[in-house]
């Protein structure tokens, strides 16, 4: 695989992750509306201008995804409903991953798990050694 082909994949992966940062965004805002109490005065002021800052970015990634659905146009539409469920399932494995990350064995497991399937080829060992935190 070239890199036009990684570009184009960590691409779609970054509309698919802020798609799912929406999902669970917005997830949180609901339950926060209802737990009045999370968050003391100066972090919930922090914590909502971040939120704010996220969906600036989710609206940015609306007006990119305006590619997504001109180019989907043209075949009907054929795979939005694909790129909703896979940002859905990204939402849900990124809070799985989460839940189980105090267990680093689970974790590890999971990564090891991922590995052994077949995929596409572009994402390779030296694609993934900028993603390990560098040790000290």
């Amino acid at each position: 695989m070239n890199e036009t082909d990684t570009i184009g994949l960590m691409t779609n992966s970054l509309y698919l992750m802020s798609q799912a940062m929406d999902l669970i965004m917005r997830d949180c805002e609901r339950r926060m509306a209802k737990n009045k109490e999370c968050f003391k005065q100066q972090k919930k002021q922090t914590f909502n201008r971040y939120m704010q800052a996220v969906k600036t970015a989710c609206i940015l990634n609306e007006d990119l995804c305006q590619d997504i659905y001109e180019h989907e146009s043209k075949r009907n539409y054929k795979d939005v409903q694909i790129w909703q469920e896979q940002a859905n399932e990204l939402a849900r494995f990124v809070l799985l991953l989460a839940d189980i990350s105090p267990y680093m064995d689970y974790v590890n497991e999971v990564f090891k798990h991922l590995r052994s399937f077949k995929g596409e080829g572009i994402i390779t060992e030296e694609v993934l050694k900028n993603f390990y935190l560098k040790k000290l």
